[in-house]
């Protein structure tokens, strides 16, 4: 029987969502209040932007690497059933951390449109 730590696994999954819900926070603030700087209008904006797109990317990669994890453990023979539940339930955590990225990137073209491109 091979060991997993699959509660160290969670916990840094979670801890990569934390930290892409305030980095992503802090590129649309940036975003939203760049128009009252204006001097620096343009380079927060870009700023701002590379942020968001920093999050957007971090959190595909690690919704990617853990989606590969969860598909390396599901073959393993002898996993527990309650590593069988809390699979099924990283699985949702994951569809949830999509609709996010999805909502995140919509909100930033918008934002983008509205005060970058006008």
């Amino acid at each position: 029987m091979v060991s997993y730590n699959l509660n160290s696994f969670i916990n840094g999954y979670i801890s990569i969502m934390r930290n892409i819900f305030l980095l992503s926070s802090i590129g649309i603030a940036a975003m939203t209040y760049s128009n009252k700087y204006k001097e620096y209008k343009k380079h927060i904006q870009i700023l701002s932007l590379l942020i968001t797109i920093f999050s957007i990317v971090y959190g595909v990669i690690s919704i990617i690497d853990s989606n590969k994890y969860i598909d390396y453990i599901e073959k393993q023979e002898d996993l527990p059933e309650i590593n069988v539940m809390m699979l099924n339930q990283w699985k949702n955590y994951i569809k949830l951390s999509w609709i996010y990225i999805i909502l995140i990137s919509i909100l930033a073209v918008i934002i983008l449109k509205r005060r970058i491109f006008i």
